[in-house]
């Protein structure tokens, strides 16, 4: 194949690069309606009264997660790092519409500071520390598992690992919730 031919390939999958990420909806990459969906339902949770920060913790381990799954959908490498940029975009393309309903903000209380009375707490949103605390919760969970299961020598319960990974999303952003944050 000729320099110009290569050259008119490569700027025909930048064009259609641009346009996919222009119009996310035509490349089908990443289902809007399960956005909305999970959307619906944290706003639901909320009402409900569980707490905000659980509620993103829960959708910050499943926008990782459905963003690694993605990630294997494309076979072919078009571009270094295709995989970390696809897991981000899907990442980013469910947390970020999700954000302005679920925002909430709380003060972090932190008196070991010792400025002033007014420094000693920090308004935050709980929805972004949640979206962060779900994804790490999302990595580092299988990493718990297997040291549970080479602690024990065996896998303890069925589906060891999920179980790990939900009462870790649970409980590690109930845990900052009671003991770092004020009303």
């Amino acid at each position: 194949m000729n320099t110009k031919l290569k050259k008119i390939r490569k700027l025909r999958i930048s064009l259609v690069a641009v346009f996919v990420s222009i119009f996310p909806i035509v490349s089908h990459a990443h289902c809007p309606l399960c956005t909305a969906g999970a959307g619906v339902l944290a706003v639901i949770a909320v009402s409900l009264g569980v707490p905000g920060i659980i509620i993103a913790s829960l959708l910050g381990g499943f926008a990782l997660a459905l963003g690694l799954w993605m990630k294997n959908v494309i076979k072919k490498k078009y571009f270094p790092h295709q995989d970390l940029v696809v897991t981000w975009l899907i990442y980013l393309s469910t947390v970020i519409p999700l954000w302005p309903i679920l925002k909430d903000f709380k003060a972090l209380y932190i008196p070991f500071l010792g400025i002033d009375k007014y420094a000693e707490t920090i308004p935050v949103d709980l929805f972004i520390v949640g979206v962060v605390v779900g994804a790490i919760v999302l990595i580092v969970s299988p990493y718990i598992s297997r040291k549970v299961t080479m602690l024990a020598k065996k896998q303890i319960i069925p589906f060891q690992g999920i179980i790990i990974t939900i009462i870790l999303l649970v409980v590690i952003p109930l845990l900052i919730d009671l003991f770092l944050l004020t009303s």
